[in-house]
This record gives C-alpha cells, structure tokens and sequence, in this order.
C-alpha cells in the first residue's frame, strides 16, 4: 500500500511562489498597457501616470495632474508529464534509497495535465500631481506578484504540490524633483500586503509506525510490557502479513531489533489503517512588507532620456494557520489512548498527539531590483525603446516556515518542525527592445520583444510549484487620444516559457514522531516533510495577455 506522510509543506509552496513571482521566475509584469504594448520597454518614455512604478523620476515630465488605469487578462496553457517521480520509503520499508516509484501509489494515478487556471485578472491604477515646476507628487496601487496552480487532486506529483494562490497588493506614493532642464530624482516608499491560501493533499504512510504504539498498548493492560505475539495477530487478523518475520512468543515489543520493530511498525501501522484513508492540510496567511525605490531621469534633449531606477528588496513577515483536514484519515479498529484509556478513531488520535491545528510564520525576502532604460525620437514619427533589469533573486536560498508548538491534552508539548524548501537560485535579468510609431495625430502604434533568463539554473532546483524557464514576450499595442484629456492605451502580448524539465530533491524527512517508552512523547525531527524526488517534464507554456488602460489629464 503506497502512501505518503502528513506534512505542512503547502505554506512553502505559496512561499515559494510569491517569492517566485518577484524574482523572475512567474513574473509576467503587466502593471500598464502602454507599458505591456511594448514589452516593458519604456521605462524612460515617461507618457504617462503609470511611471510611477517603472521610475518615479519621470513625474517631472506630466505637467498637471494626471490618472492612469489599468484592467489586464491573463490566459495560461502548460502541461506537465510525470518522467518517474519517487518517495522517501518510511522506516523499515524495503526500497532502493532512491525510494518506492509514486507510480505504485493507487491515490496518485492521474495525470496532472494543464495546470494554470484559464483566465487570470490584474488591475493598477496610478495618479501624478505637479506641485510646482520642480516639484511632482504621485500615488501607484499596484499587484506586484501573485499567481494561481490547480494540479489535479491525484496527479503523480500530489504530495509535492495540489493547488496554491497568492495575492499581493502595493501602495507606493512617490515624489519627484526637477534640477534643472536635464536631471530629475524621485523617491517612493510602497507597503505591501500579501494574502496566501493553500489546500495540500497528504496521505498517511509516514505516522503508520505511529498508529501501531496505541495497539501495543491495548495489549499492554494484559501484559504490562507491551506484548507483540501470536495473540496480537490473532485478535486482529493479521496473521498473514509477516510471513518472513520470525518474532518469538513473548517478545516485548521494546526489546525488539530496531530494523525489526521499523518493519513490523509499518506493516501493522499499514494495515491498522483503511486503504483510502486521506487527507489535508488547509493554510491561510497575511502578511506586509515595506521597501523603497529611487529614480534619475537624464534628458539629453528633448528627443533623448536615460532612465536608472531601482526598487529595494521587500521583507514580507507573514502568520496564519495550518488547519489539518483528518476525516478521511480511519483505522478499522478504534485505537485506544494509552495516556488516557479512551478508544479514539484515527482522526482525533492525530489530532491530539501528532498533527494538531496550530499557528505558522515566515519570512520571506522579495528581491531588488536595478533597471536602467533609454528612450530615443528616431524621427517625428518613430522612437525607440530599450531596457535592460539585473534581479538579485539569488537572494532566495531557503524558505523555512516555523511552525509553533501545541499541547496535548496532558500538557505535553507537541512539536512538528519547520518546513524547509531549498532553492537556490541565481541572479536574473530581463531584457527588453520596444518602439512607437505615431500613425497621425491622435493613433500611435506600440511594439516590442523581451528576454526573461530564469533563476532556476537546473532541473534540481525546479520544484513543481515553480514550473519556470527562460522566457520570450512579443507585444502589440496602440494608444489613441480621444480628446486632449482622454487617451486609451490597448495591448496584446504573447508570453513564451520554453520546457523544462524538474528533479527536484526533497531532503526534508522528519515524517513522524520518534517513539519514546511510551510511543509519544519524543520530538519529531528538525523539519516537518516526507522527501522525495519529483521527476517531470513540463511542456512550453503559452501565456496570452490582453490589457486595456484609460489615462486622463485634468
């Protein structure tokens, strides 16, 4: 009977890719239409409010006050192919180290399929006052990151990642100040809130050594030491299922070799449980994070601007909850409380002694990032755009979740370890070549292409939640002035991700708690998860975008 264990590592995910989605690796920025018309290019065009992102210096060039927003759609199409995908066999279990094939498992049979929801909707809104002649002030309230994957409840990749969201929102005022006819600065402090919600398959094999303590147990008030013998086979039928274990009458449990007794555990443990017993694990967290950008904004001429923008790595401290779903989790006999002497299903006996609900925090650091752009008025009717962004996502090493400790109902302390998720990745950039051609006086014409280089440099770095790789934009888009207040930006973009492949390598295998004398009363090891190998093949992911913005002057 192939199963998993029971881990808190949905949190990770979400963790992994809110941060993912700041350092490249989901990234598909899409705060403006103007902006997406031409790849994000135009970080030096400074045509409109929503600059305030791309740098708040080009304030200084909007006189009045003016307001941009901004409706995006997002439509996602990727597959993914299972190559071989293993788990960590539990203790006594006779497996290769490279663990039992997940193909064994009769939970984890689908296949996962497209994994991205069809449709995805983004929104900014931007407004820019001047002040004075120098002097320009602005508000931008934006979505820097999020993102959405729904596997299929029983794909083969189940126990590594079902379904994660996440939800962002930035509220960045800005300032700007002109020198001169050439050189202006500005300043913007953004706060940002995130909001992650998680639903994590999980299956039981990892606490089947556990579940057998409870039967030993019962046997115990008989014969105090806690026999394991014929008659404990007998009285649950169970017979057949050590046909190669030789276990003297009498033989104390504790007094049992220790590759036995793991053996012996698992097997009665495995079958102590019904063989479509399940589970989840639901995680909710908010949390905030204050960073800051700078802009310069250099004006050769009329016809010419430099752009050098720069926007802070962002710490998000985020808390919630992890609730543990156990219904499904039933043994075919009631299994009795030591502590207590009551008889308990499966469910209530994890909750109080091996997976209660309980509180869970992190940090999670969001990269920095440095752009420098240019902008260039080839003819009266043609300019040029380029843009090139260094990210600093080799920031995010490790996301580790700590998990706060309960108490059972004797007062004991309950611990289940930190979640750890290793990433490892590199630095990153993007970069981009836009241009604009104005068709008349009111229609002008948007175009532009971009390079993403993704920060995950092999396949073992590439975990299921952040199915990312290089990745190529190809943008169209027009802006047409309706009257000399009004304007309409419109834009299409075609996201290219290539197809990679993943073997991703879970370390982490504190599964379940270590048996004391009295079978519950050791700490777990230092993280909560079960290990594993995830081995896929994720084909080209295309991702179509469509945006509309209204921009207006007073």
């Amino acid at each position: 009977m192939a199963r998993t264990c029971l881990l808190a590592r949905g949190i990770l995910l979400y963790a992994c890719l809110l941060a993912t989605a700041q350092a490249g690796g989901l990234d598909v920025p899409a705060f403006a239409s103007g902006a997406l018309g031409t790849a994000n290019a135009n970080g030096a065009e400074a045509r409109d409010a929503s600059v305030i992102y791309y740098n708040p210096a080009g304030m200084t060039r909007l006189r009045g006050t003016h307001l941009s927003g901004s409706l995006t759609l997002l439509n996602l199409r990727g597959k993914v192919t299972d190559t071989g995908t293993t788990r960590t066999p539990p203790p006594g279990a006779s497996n290769s180290e490279d663990g039992a094939p997940v193909s064994e498992d009769p939970q984890a049979q689908g296949r996962a399929g497209s994994f991205w929801p069809q449709i995805l909707a983004t929104g900014s809104g931007f407004i820019s006052h001047q002040i004075n002649e120098n002097t320009h002030i602005g508000l931008g309230v934006f979505a820097p990151a999020g993102g959405n994957i729904n596997y299929k409840k029983n794909w083969s990749g189940r126990y590594f990642v079902d379904s994660l969201a996440a939800e962002t929102l930035a509220i960045n005022p800005s300032a700007a100040y002109r020198f001169d006819d050439r050189h202006s600065v500005g300043i913007g402090f953004s706060v940002l809130a995130a909001h992650l919600r998680t639903i994590q398959q999980i299956d039981v094999d990892g606490i089947e050594p556990y579940l057998i303590q409870p039967v030993v147990g019962l046997i115990g008030d008989a014969q105090p030491a806690g026999i394991l013998d014929n008659l404990l086979l007998d009285n649950l039928g169970l017979g057949d299922l050590l046909p190669d274990l030789t276990i003297p009458a009498g033989t104390t449990f504790g007094a049992l070799d220790p590759e036995l007794k793991a053996e012996v555990s698992r097997v009665l443990g495995s079958a102590l449980l019904t063989p479509d017993s399940r589970g989840s694990a639901k995680i909710e967290m908010y949390g905030y994070g204050l960073g800051y950008n700078l802009g310069y904004l250099y004006e050769h001429d009329e016809r010419t601007r430099l752009s050098l923008a720069y926007r802070s790595k962002n710490l998000l401290r985020l808390r919630g909850e992890l609730d543990w779903d156990l219904d499904e989790v039933t043994a075919i006999i009631p299994l009795p409380d030591t502590r207590t002497g009551d008889l308990l299903s499966a469910e209530e006996l994890l909750d109080r002694y091996l997976r209660p609900d309980t509180t869970a925090k992190t940090e999670i650091t969001i990269p920095a990032r440095l752009s420098l752009s240019v902008f260039r008025q080839v003819t009266p009717r043609l300019e040029l755009m380029a843009d090139y962004t260094f990210i600093e996502s080799s920031v995010l090493d490790e996301i580790r979740i700590e998990l706060s400790d309960q108490r059972d109902p004797q007062g004991n302390r309950v611990r289940q370890g930190d979640g750890a998720i290793a990433l490892d990745w590199r630095d990153s950039f993007r970069a981009a070549i836009g241009a604009n051609y104005h068709w008349n006086d009111r229609l002008m014409l948007r175009s532009g292409f971009s390079f993403d280089l993704t920060p995950i440099p092999s396949p073992r770095e590439r975990h299921p939640a952040t199915p990312d790789a290089n990745r190529y934009a190809y943008a169209i888009g027009a802006n047409y002035r309706v009257n000399r207040q009004l304007s309409i930006d419109g834009a299409y973009s075609l996201v290219y991700i290539e197809g990679s492949e993943s073997e991703y390598r879970l370390d982490c295998r504190g599964i379940f708690r270590e048996q004391g004398e009295d079978g519950l009363s050791e700490d777990p090891g230092s993280c909560t998860g079960n290990g594993g190998t995830f081995r896929g093949r994720f084909d080209p992911t295309v991702i179509h975008l469509l945006g509309v913005q209204l921009n207006y002057r007073l």
